[in-house]
C-alpha cells in the first residue's frame, strides 16, 4: 500500500473520505464529475496540469459529441463558449483536393471546453485540484487508498470509488502492486502512430486570410496527416498524427507537418514556426483489463484508436455516461460483477465504434487509397454520404432537433454531384 513520503507533510485541510476520486479532468474526468455531483456524491476531481491547458486535439465535436454532451446535461456550454460551427471538409493530398458538405458540427478548443465542464463540475459541489498528481493504491477495506501531490505536499484519501480517466499518457496505476498493475498494462499497436499539435492565435486583421472558418483542412499524406480549424476568439488548432519513422526523419513533429501541408498545396503559418508544440505517446492502444474492485478505467486511458475522424472527444463523453450508472450501484454496494459488466459494456459501446476511425485510419497509410479518396469525392461528394452519418449519428432525441440541418446537408452534397472543382 502507498504512503506518503516521510520527508513531506500532509495537507490538513483536504478532507480525507470521498464517495468517488477522479484522475483526470479531460471530457471523461470532467463530465464524470460533474454527472456524479450532481447526483449528491462528494467528488474530488485532480489533475497534473494547471488549468486551463490545451491538448493536442482536433478540437471539433461532431453531431455524435454534442449529442452526448447534451446527455450529460451540459450540451448548452459550446454555444457558451462561442464555439465555431463547422459545415466542410476540405481534403488535400499532392495530387488534388476535393471538398464536402458536412453536418453540424462545432470547433473548440480543449483550453476552453475543460476549463468550462471542470467548472461546471464545481458549480453542483465537487471539489478540483489543478496541478496535482494522483496515485491509485491498494484496497483498504471497502475504499481504495489513492496519494495526491500538489507542489511537494502529500495526502492520503480513501475513496469509495476511484474513476481513472488520466487518457493516454497516464502514469495514475504506476504504483500499484506487481500483480494487480500487470492485469492493466496497456497494449500499444506495432503500428501505432504519434500526435502532435498547436493551437495558436490571429490578430484580427490576418483572421481568416489563409483558413476560415466553417471549415476542417486536412492534408493527407501516406505518412500522417494534418487537420487544421478556425476556433473561438480567432484560435486555430493544428493537429496532426504521424509515423514515428516519418517524424524521425525530418527531426520533429513541427517539421513533419509543415512537410505535410506544403505537399498538399496548404500553407504552414509562421505562428505554427513559433508555437508551443505538444506532443503524445504512441496512442492507439487498449486495455483488456479495464476494472478491478473499487476502481474502473474511463475514457482515453481505457482504450484509444487513432482518431481520424474526430471522434476522440465524444468517445471520451460517451465512456463517461455509461460508466457513471455502475459507479452509482457500486457506491450503493459493491459487486465484483461490475468489472465485467464494465469490461462489456466499454467494448460494446466504445471500443467497437472506435474501429471505423482505426480502419479508415489504416487504409489511408497507402498513397493509392489517399489519391483515390479525394478523387472520388471531387467528382461525386454525395459518396462521403454514409461515413458522415456514421461519425455523426446520435441520440434520437438531439437528432430530431437536427432534422432540418441534416435535410440541408443531404440537398447540398446531392446539388454537387458533378460540378468541377
Amino acid at each position: 500500500m502507498l504512503t506518503p513520503p516521510d520527508t513531506t507533510s500532509p495537507d490538513q485541510s483536504l478532507q480525507r473520505s470521498w464517495d468517488v476520486v477522479i484522475i483526470g479532468a479531460g471530457p471523461a474526468g470532467a463530465v464524470s464529475a460533474y454527472q456524479l455531483a450532481r447526483l449528491g456524491k462528494k467528488v474530488l476531481l485532480v489533475d497534473k496540469a494547471s488549468f486551463p491547458r490545451d491538448k493536442v486535439c482536433g478540437s471539433c465535436l461532431s453531431a455524435r459529441t454534442l449529442g452526448y454532451l447534451t446527455e450529460a446535461g451540459l450540451g448548452h456550454v459550446v454555444s457558451e463558449l462561442g464555439a465555431q460551427p463547422i459545415g466542410n471538409l476540405h481534403l488535400r493530398t499532392a495530387g488534388g483536393a476535393s471538398t464536402i458538405a458536412f453536418p453540424i458540427g462545432f470547433a473548440v478548443s480543449r483550453q476552453s471546453l475543460d476549463q468550462a465542464i471542470v467548472e461546471k463540475a464545481q458549480s453542483v459541489g465537487a471539489l478540483f485540484l489543478p496541478s496535482t498528481t494522483a496515485l491509485v493504491g491498494a484496497l483498504a477495506g471497502s475504499t481504495r487508498t489513492v496519494i495526491l501531490e500538489t507542489a511537494g505536499v502529500y495526502t492520503a484519501v480513501q475513496s469509495a470509488c476511484v474513476l481513472v480517466c488520466d487518457g493516454v499518457n497516464g502514469r495514475a496505476l504506476n504504483e500499484l502492486s506487481s500483480e494487480e498493475k500487470d492485469r492493466f498494462k496497456p497494449t500499444v499497436s506495432a503500428n501505432s502512430r504519434i500526435g502532435s499539435g498547436a493551437v495558436v492565435s490571429l490578430p484580427d486583421n490576418e483572421a481568416g486570410l489563409y483558413y476560415r472558418p466553417g471549415t476542417i483542412y486536412m492534408a493527407l499524406d501516406k505518412n500522417g496527416y494534418v487537420g487544421i480549424v478556425c476556433m473561438e476568439n480567432n484560435k486555430i488548432d493544428l493537429a496532426g498524427a504521424f509515423e514515428p519513422a516519418y517524424t524521425r526523419m525530418h527531426g520533429s513533429t513541427r517539421a513533419a507537418a509543415a512537410k505535410i501541408l506544403r505537399d498538399a498545396g496548404l500553407p504552414f503559418l509562421h505562428v505554427f514556426e513559433t508555437a508551443e508544440w505538444l506532443g503524445t505517446a504512441p496512442y492507439t492502444r487498449h486495455r483488456e483489463t479495464l476494472a478491478a474492485e473499487r476502481l474502473f478505467i474511463v475514457g482515453d486511458a481505457a482504450s484509444y484508436g487513432e482518431p481520424f475522424t474526430g471522434e476522440g472527444i465524444g468517445w471520451a463523453v460517451k465512456s463517461a455516461l455509461l460508466a457513471v450508472p455502475l459507479v452509482e450501484r457500486a457506491l450503493a454496494g459493491w459487486d465484483n460483477s461490475l468489472v465485467g459488466e464494465w469490461q462489456r459494456i466499454h467494448k460494446t459501446m466504445v471500443a467497437n465504434r472506435q474501429r471505423l476511425s482505426l480502419t479508415l485510419g489504416g487504409w489511408l497509410r497507402h498513397e493509392f487509397s489517399i489519391t483515390t479518396l479525394v478523387r472520388l469525392l471531387r467528382i461525386a461528394p454525395i459518396l462521403a454520404g454514409p461515413f458522415v452519418n456514421a461519425i455523426n449519428r446520435c441520440s434520437p432525441d438531439f437528432a430530431d432537433k437536427q432534422g432540418k440541418r441534416k435535410q440541408t446537408f443531404k440537398l447540398s452534397m446531392a446539388s454537387k454531384v458533378g460540378q468541377p472543382k
